[in-house]
């Protein structure tokens, strides 16, 4: 039995491998392993693609979050507004630019942020509000703009999602996005990048990630090392002039599963109608009594892995009480870790894998 992994880059580095070896031989031998007009090519290529003015590449998808709510003057004493259902790197790097963190819970269908719980928690330390496209499904801007803060957005799962015709990372005033390994646009290691058409943020954010330097050996603002390297760019360029293609696989795979589930009666993720999701993965909701068993007998019965994201919402972490601003009332977000589990869809599977799945699937939900 053939087994799918909810996660492989097989299919896409392969893809890549002989494109990225022939241009990262041209870059050993030139010395720039450090610096390197790749970096200055991406950035260019990069915010073409997210639709904005300028992008800023960092070393990890975190630093480009902290460094977005930092451009906009986050800082002590602030309150940043963040869904419980994140990934705590959403809440932990509103932490590290020094703000408080507030959760607000989701909508109970698309999973996103909903305008109706931030409206109980906002304050008049509220600065920000963190709009996260969960699992690469886009959520709207527009639907926050009432509260008069700015919108960061975190698009570490929807790189080439739009709404309305317009790009993720250019929905928002700005926006952080992960490329580490592992997300829909993944690079060779981590990695992440933040893009914005304020002109003002270049300076400050080109040097806080190279040491805080404004010139060489010269600091005049503490920052940090939060490059990325130019090995992990070129890497990243080659993916992106094939991104058409392995987006196009992802969407068959995607409609694949929508039609299946859907005459099925078996929940997903529901996504805007005006909207394009670059999904990350397929997100499926089942009653909490048979998640476990729904996903134990796909990997032990029909050979398909899942995912499970997130195990826990960010109030049940630990270290929640060093990043608190309220004491949350999440109950759909809570609700969620109980209930969903995540199918593959990546650009590896082939339409017969994802008719497969999406078949197992429904046959294991409705015989549990």
């Amino acid at each position: 039995m053939q087994v799918i992994s909810t996660i492989d880059l097989s299919y896409e580095n392969q893809l890549i491998k002989k494109e990225f070896f022939a241009r990262f031989s041209a870059l050993y031998d030139s010395n720039q392993l450090t610096e390197s007009p790749v970096l200055d090519e991406l950035e260019s290529r990069l915010a073409e693609a997210c639709g904005t003015r300028y992008c800023s590449l960092t070393g990890a998808g975190t630093m480009a979050l902290q460094l977005a709510a930092s451009a906009l003057g986050i800082g002590p004493g602030d309150e940043v507004v963040v869904p419980a259902n994140s990934f705590l790197a959403s809440a932990v790097a509103m932490h590290h630019a020094g703000a408080k963190v507030v959760l607000a819970d989701v909508d109970p269908l698309s999973w996103n942020l909903s305008p109706e719980t931030v409206a109980k928690v906002i304050t008049p330390a509220t600065k920000a509000i963190c709009l996260v496209h969960l699992y690469g499904n886009v959520a709207d801007p527009a639907d926050f703009a009432e509260f008069g803060v700015p919108v960061i957005e975190d698009a570490s799962h929807a790189f080439s999602g739009t709404l309305r015709g317009r790009k993720v990372g250019s929905l928002g005033d700005i926006a952080g996005f992960s490329a580490g390994p592992i997300k829909g646009f993944g690079g060779l290691g981590h990695a992440g990048f933040i893009s914005y058409d304020n002109e003002a943020w270049r300076p400050y954010l080109k040097a806080y990630i190279n040491n805080g330097q404004t010139a060489r050996h010269y600091a005049a603002t503490l920052g940090h090392n939060y490059r990325i390297d130019p090995v992990n760019a070129l890497f990243l360029q080659c993916k992106l002039e094939q991104w058409e293609h392995l987006t196009a696989r992802r969407k068959e795979n995607l409609h694949i599963l929508d039609r299946a589930l859907d005459e099925a009666g078996i929940q997903h993720q529901r996504r805007l109608p005006e909207g394009d999701a670059a999904l990350w993965v397929y997100v499926v909701r089942v009653d909490a009594a048979i998640r476990d068993r729904v996903v134990e007998r796909l990997r032990e019965e029909c050979g398909i892995e899942t995912l499970v994201q997130y195990t826990y919402t960010i109030n049940q972490q630990p270290i929640w009480a060093q990043m608190a601003a309220n004491d949350p009332q999440v109950p759909v977000s809570e609700g969620l870790t109980r209930e969903v589990f995540s199918l593959p869809i990546h650009a590896g599977i082939s339409s017969g894998d994802a008719e497969r799945i999406a078949r197992d699937v429904v046959g294991v939900v409705k015989s549990n």
